[in-house]
């Protein structure tokens, strides 16, 4: 079964009591209206079908005390949503708001875990969501944990070129990549970097090896080639600045400012001091102590 991001929103309103909420082209409209491509009919159909096994007799969503409906609420991961909290309320702001929105769909689906989330758009816009707010979003509207690669090519199919390819860049790449594709800065190790760049353009010289001999083959693998010797010459500079490092390193000397060190036998001539088995003078009182006593 094809999957949706907003599938537990889905589920919310398949479990509404209204009558609408029978109708699948309604259940469409619904999330079409909150800015998401429509979920298939086929794969509403059988949302409602698998939640409908376990809808419990006298059902009502809105009876806190109705036990049964309360367990099937639960276990269809919706109850929040029929009983809203704060961070349902707050993560239903995040819908309308364009530039929130699409910085926390981007950094979700980098992988980044919502507390991350939160501190990065408040830094960046001055907003005070919570982690439990990107959470609930997370759940009831940008699900990625549920999508696997083909889900989301077809889910982005919806949406222009540009944003489907750095989408799919992000899904790809991790959090890296969702980091560079919304601006913030990042520690990234330049070796590691290298190494990576050396081990893609191994595979597609094996890939270009494997192709039927042509002039194109002849000039993909040469460039491939010189990329990769490039990458090779600058992983040596690096390894060798390292080695002049650490050997500037270990020409390094420790200078005490105070020439000559006293013994302990020259700061203790009687031999009264720690573990020296001798009895340990103790000090006069101070003459205000004196007088005190």
């Amino acid at each position: 079964m094809q999957h949706h991001p907003s599938e537990n929103f889905i589920k919310y309103l398949l479990t509404l009591t209204q009558p609408e909420a029978q109708q699948d082209t309604w259940i469409q409209m619904g999330v079409q209206s909150f800015g998401f491509p429509s979920p298939d009919a086929a794969y509403v159909s059988s949302l409602r079908e698998a939640l409908y096994v376990d809808l419990p007799v006298n059902y009502d969503p809105k009876d806190r005390y109705n036990r049964p409906s309360v367990k099937f609420l639960r276990a269809a991961g919706v109850w929040s949503m029929h009983n809203p909290d704060d961070s349902v309320r707050s993560a239903v702001t995040i819908i309308p708001n364009i530039r929130v929105r699409k910085l926390v769909e981007q950094l979700l689906l980098g992988r980044i875990d919502p507390k991350e989330v939160a501190k990065k758009v408040n830094s960046r816009l001055g907003t005070f969501f919570k982690s439990a707010a990107i959470q609930t979003y997370s759940h009831y509207y940008w699900n990625c944990a549920l999508l696997k690669t083909q889900d989301w090519i077809d889910f982005y199919d919806a949406y222009e070129a540009s944003e489907k390819s750095m989408s799919m860049a992000i899904l790809q790449n991790g959090p890296a990549m969702a980091l560079h594709a919304t601006g913030f800065q990042q520690h990234l190790e330049s070796k590691e970097m290298l190494r990576e760049m050396q081990e893609s353009l191994y595979f597609d010289f094996r890939d270009w090896k494997s192709q039927p001999r042509s002039i194109t083959k002849t000039r993909a693998m040469t460039s491939i080639a010189k990329a990769a010797t490039q990458v090779d010459v600058r992983l040596s500079e690096a390894d060798s600045a390292l080695r002049e490092s650490l050997k500037a390193f270990e020409q390094f000397r420790m200078e005490h400012a105070q020439k000559g060190v006293k013994s302990i036998e020259d700061l203790a001539p009687h031999g009264n001091f720690t573990e020296s088995g001798a009895d340990i003078k103790e000090l006069p009182p101070a003459p205000s102590e004196r007088k005190a006593g």
